[in-house]
């Protein structure tokens, strides 16, 4: 097999003008200028997800990721896709754990009616009874589909186990009792409250005009905004160049209890799913790198540890993977494998022996560099995506209140050192509290 050359220390990369500007409403706008692109990528990202709901409203920001789709006082739900969608765009909008993003890509010539559309959607909800309980049945029905896929159903059951205490564990599409019991007023006061533009980031990627699309933003918002205090004027707007304004969240979490221990739900499918796992850096600590290349080297891909043990030479699972989950202050890395009922502890004890010998013998280079050069081409491969830079600017200004484009994050890779690398295997791995849950027929453990 030829052997990979590697990616050369200085980088092809070229050169993108980034932007950010801070609206006196507490709005704030991040651009990334690629002047080849034909297309304009816009998300509008609110600072507010599963973990800021209260308990009896489980389930309210993905609802009002719903709602707001269906009616708007410029707008019905129709006009809302027809407008994106007539100049062959597309319009969509998601709900995390940490924030609720409303997102349209569409070609440079049409940002503006993205974003017109995107605001719309953003600051005008006018919700009728009739849309509200029919949104309802839907989101009912999703929930419904939700449980009935078991390799992503699992992830809800392990993060109910594992972390008991906090509102990361809530579902994020909420559980039938506190939809069907949700009112209208509260909804609706929710999305006052979580919806305004101290709340908002604004990211927008392509061959833009930064002042353009803030001056247009500003008037958007100064007509919209349902809690905007003093409208942005042109002068009220502070506009800068790779400004490290901070982004606040103006929310207290409580510390996360981590669980550890071995559950079991029943599940109508011959095929056992298994998930486990141990806690990990969050978004923000330094060592957050050496976790990203540890994932990459226990699931990340075929050449993985595990892959390459579990299926490729013990046959025991068709999908076996890792993933990093990152919050603002927590993380956690898992391990997911699809097996027979009678090779689930096979499969956990495989998973843990690995992680064992990982821990007892650390790191070799050849598998550092490895695995440092596979994130190294994916993060460049990212790159080429405009829809992929935008969300890294809006996380990136929702995180650390500042730009941090891609040759910044590439040379943080490249320093991870062998050193610091087995000396974050052995703290994160001599004794991990494992947490492990598993969803089939029969009880395996």
């Amino acid at each position: 097999m030829k052997k990979k050359s590697a990616i050369p220390a200085e980088l092809p990369f070229s050169k993108v003008e980034f932007r950010k500007s801070r609206l006196s409403n507490g709005a704030t706008l991040v651009s990334e200028v690629h002047p080849h692109s034909q297309a304009f990528s816009v998300g509008f990202w609110f600072k507010r997800g599963t973990r800021h709901e209260e308990r009896s409203l489980m389930g309210v920001s993905h609802f009002l990721e719903h709602l707001t789709f269906k009616n708007t006082k410029n707008r019905d739900s129709y006009e809302i896709a027809y407008d994106v969608e007539s100049v062959g765009g597309e319009l969509n909008a998601f709900t995390s754990k940490e924030n609720t993003c409303f997102h349209a890509l569409v070609l440079n010539r049409d940002w503006s009616i993205a974003m017109d559309v995107l605001s719309d959607v953003a600051f005008q909800m006018k919700p009728l009874k009739r849309d509200f309980e029919l949104e309802k049945k839907v989101v009912l029905q999703e929930i419904d589909l939700a449980e009935e896929q078991y390799e992503d159903a699992i992830y809800d059951l392990f993060f109910a186990h594992a972390l008991p205490d906090s509102p990361l564990s809530w579902p994020i599409l909420g559980e039938r009792e506190t939809i069907e019991k949700m009112k209208l007023d509260d909804v609706i006061a929710h999305y006052h409250q979580s919806f305004s533009p101290e709340n908002l980031i604004v990211s927008v990627t392509g061959n833009l005009d930064h002042e353009e699309v803030l001056e247009n933003l500003s008037k958007w918002l100064k007509k919209r905004c349902v809690k905007t205090s003093t409208p942005a004027k042109k002068s009220d707007v502070k506009s800068m160049l790779g400004s490290k304004l901070s982004s606040k969240n103006g929310s207290k979490s409580p510390k996360h209890r981590w669980q550890g221990g071995t559950h079991f739900r029943v599940a109508s499918s011959e095929q056992h799913h298994v998930l486990m796992g141990f806690p990990a850096p969050s978004f923000r600590a330094k060592n957050r790198f050496e976790a990203v290349i540890l994932n990459a080297l226990l699931g990340g891909g075929m050449t993985s540890v595990l892959f390459q043990k579990i299926r490729e030479k013990s046959g025991l699972s068709y999908s076996v993977h890792s993933q990093l989950a990152t919050f603002d202050d927590f993380g956690f890395l898992s391990i997911y494998a699809g097996t027979q009922m009678k090779s689930v502890n096979q499969v956990v004890d495989l998973v843990k022996k690995e992680v064992a010998l990982l821990a007892k013998n650390g790191v070799k280079k050849a598998a550092l560099d490895l695995y440092r050069e596979q994130i190294i081409g994916g993060l460049l491969l990212g790159a080429e995506d405009i829809e992929n830079r935008m969300h890294s600017l809006a996380i990136n200004e929702m995180i650390f209140g500042e730009y941090r484009p891609v040759d910044l994050v590439i040379d943080e890779v490249r320093k991870v050192s062998l050193e610091s690398m087995n000396e974050f295997v052995r703290s994160a791995l001599a004794a991990p509290n494992w947490t492990v849950v598993a969803m089939g027929d029969k009880n395996p453990f």
